[in-house]
């Protein structure tokens, strides 16, 4: 278990995984080019802007 120091010496546990996870979290919200799609394919995807998989992969000639 890794400790994480906060102000007031107040610590908490974090596994190396979930630290891990929350890195990796961290190294693609970093990354604005592929946020700005993220965010586009999610508004693309609530207002209904789907394509079928069988469609998807023909468009990707698998």
């Amino acid at each position: 278990m890794l400790m994480i120091y906060l102000k007031r010496s107040k610590t908490r546990k974090m596994s190396y995984t979930h630290l891990t996870e929350l890195l990796e979290t961290l190294d693609i919200l970093t990354d604005t080019e592929f946020v700005t799609k993220l965010r586009a394919s999610i508004n693309q995807a609530r207002q209904g802007e789907t394509i079928s998989w069988e469609n998807a992969k023909a468009k990707l000639g698998l």
